[in-house]
């Protein structure tokens, strides 16, 4: 009699490419290239399987981060447990890159004093008040200027 969990793991691990650093899921992958795979009678994700196959259960509300940045790798060295603003920030998306800038496009510093958090549509957004308050001294002077303008 053969042992099901065993066969599960098998056929796991037979779509999987192992290279010196990354493993790579060769079956079927998303357009996102996140791989896909049957486990424990259910479609997931190839390296969600992988971490509760070979490090433990994932807690409910929790994502797994892939730390080399290869959304294909299944290793499971490569993988952490983070909550989901983590494995946000971590990545290269618009709200990451811009949470790791340290300065504004003009060079000044994103301080406590010097940031104010504007809320839009999109989401929140840093702005810098040094420029803000240039910005708002340029448009009140073109506003003057226009209203003293002569017309011929």
């Amino acid at each position: 009699m053969t042992d099901p969990r065993r066969e599960e793991l098998e056929r796991i691990l037979s779509k999987i490419s192992t290279g010196k650093n990354c493993w790579e899921w060769k079956a079927y992958k998303k357009p996102s290239g996140y791989g896909i795979c049957q486990f424990r009678k259910k479609v997931q994700m190839a390296h969600r399987a992988m971490y509760e196959l070979f490090v433990e259960d994932i807690p409910i509300g929790k994502q797994i981060d892939h730390l080399c940045r290869n959304r294909s790798c299944v290793r499971p060295s490569h993988l952490e447990v983070v909550d989901q603003r983590t494995n946000i920030l971590r990545g290269n998306g618009y709200y990451a890159v811009n949470s790791r800038k340290t300065t504004c496009p003009k060079g000044h510093l994103y301080t406590s004093e010097n940031t104010k958090i504007q809320t839009r549509d999109s989401g929140k957004e840093r702005i810098c008040r040094i420029c803000h308050r240039r910005r708002k001294r340029n448009y009140r002077f073109m506003k003057r200027r226009e209203s003293f303008r002569v017309l011929p």
